[in-house]
């Protein structure tokens, strides 16, 4: 099980990743950004919108998941409150 914990960590970094630079862009959008950056912030935006979407619905992470979830008394407690929390 620690094996597959390790790999839904990973996963879930990287969906992590992905939202704090849209944060991080969209921050800027605010602040800095000329005028005329606004089209393609957009669409980079929208992009690493796109991807945090498509690795949320991933059905290999929603299997690991579930397995996770039903094994989650195998697992730490800290581990086991987060397969709870994503599995909800």
């Amino acid at each position: 099980m620690e094996q597959k914990y390790q790999s839904y960590v990973q996963k879930m970094q990287q969906i992590m990743d992905l939202q704090a630079s849209i944060a991080v862009l969209s921050w800027d959008k605010e602040v800095n950004m000329p005028a005329k950056g606004a089209r393609h912030r957009g669409q980079q935006v929208a992009t690493l919108s796109a991807l945090v979407h498509e690795k949320l619905i991933d059905p290999a992470l929603e299997e690991l998941v579930n397995e996770l979830y039903d094994h989650r008394a195998q697992l730490d407690a800290i581990p086991a409150k987060n397969i709870e929390r994503s599995w909800d």
